[in-house]
């Protein structure tokens, strides 16, 4: 059971009690779930790729910006991040049982925070990174939601998009 903030007390002054719950349940996990991202944001960079000899710009895009989140997810794990819901978006660092508040959803990263808590890795004490996934998330959603890149050669065979074509024809 994860312990209760009390009211009143800042969020940056709160700490789980991580040695009873994060440390035992969470770390046996991390191994596992690091592989398992790496391997979605290989996938992912494949079928991006893909999308690009085929002519599809949008499913390229949506693709890529999945390699990036699963990276990212895979990177914060692998310095002990973890990141979660609980009426609203959090990140903690397993080690230390330090949490802060998250981003506005589980794509909408609060990079300050994720600063704070992996300060022992470079990718995210880079702006770029930041930067980066700020953008391909902005195409991300030009794409999957505004139709904002035109695919006049969006091919059936890639995969499971068949009926996303048929769902995008105007």
């Amino acid at each position: 059971m994860l312990d209760q903030k009390p009211s009143g007390v800042q969020l940056r002054h709160f700490q789980l009690n991580y040695a009873s719950y994060l440390s035992s349940e969470i770390s046996q996990y991390v191994r596992s779930d690091i592989k398992s991202l790496s391997k979605a944001a290989f996938i992912s960079y494949s079928e991006a790729l893909n999308g690009v000899r085929k002519g599809c710009a949008s499913w390229a895009i949506i693709k890529l910006y999945y390699c990036a989140f699963y990276a990212v997810k895979a990177l914060l794990l692998d310095v002990n991040v973890v990141t979660f819901s609980n009426k609203g978006e959090f990140c903690a660092n397993v080690d230390t049982g330090d949490v802060r508040k998250g981003g506005r959803s589980s794509h909408i990263y609060n990079w300050n925070a994720l600063r704070d808590l992996s300060a022992s890795s470079p990718w995210f004490l880079s702006e770029d990174t930041e930067a980066v996934y700020t953008e391909l998330r902005s195409l991300r959603e030009r794409a999957a939601y505004n139709r904002y890149f035109s695919d006049p050669n969006f091919p059936g065979e890639i995969s499971g998009f068949k009926a996303e074509k048929e769902a995008r024809m105007i």
